[in-house]
């Protein structure tokens, strides 16, 4: 799990690594979004934006781990 925190934090630019709490909700809300036709990228995005509504930042979206690498992780 600390992996997949590291991850998003790096991913989304994040302030501070997220809880275990926050990691569930943003991968329940990107598997929803999917679910619901959106790609994975924009689900992780649309997703870290409502988690994460006060430290994400879109930096590193395109230039770090893909969302289907850290979907894999869980």
């Amino acid at each position: 799990m600390q992996q997949i925190q590291l991850l998003l934090k790096e991913k989304y630019s994040l302030v501070h690594v997220p809880t275990v709490h926050k990691v569930h909700q943003w991968h329940d809300t990107v598997i929803q979004l999917i679910r619901e036709g959106q790609t994975k990228e924009s689900a992780g995005m649309i997703a870290a934006k409502k988690i994460f509504p006060y430290e994400y930042r879109e930096y590193r979206v395109y230039n770090s781990t893909d969302v289907d690498t850290i979907l894999s992780l869980f």
